[in-house]
């Protein structure tokens, strides 16, 4: 996820997060969307650092 994408992420989030005010019953729910978005961005994250890294070990060979 980029940096644009993640600022895109967090600005949709404080959006919900007014709308929320007039229907505090969907904020469970939403909560735990924003929560899944977010560890899915770093598994990914994750991932594409763990396939550098092998990268690297590669071609240091």
């Amino acid at each position: 996820m980029t940096d644009k994408e993640i600022v895109l992420e967090l600005t949709k989030l404080a959006m919900q997060a007014e709308m929320l005010r007039s229907r505090p019953e969907d904020a469970p729910k939403m909560v735990a969307e924003a929560f899944n978005t977010i560890a899915e961005s770093i598994e990914d994250a994750m991932s594409k650092l763990n396939d550098a890294d092998i990268h690297l070990a590669r071609n240091k060979k």
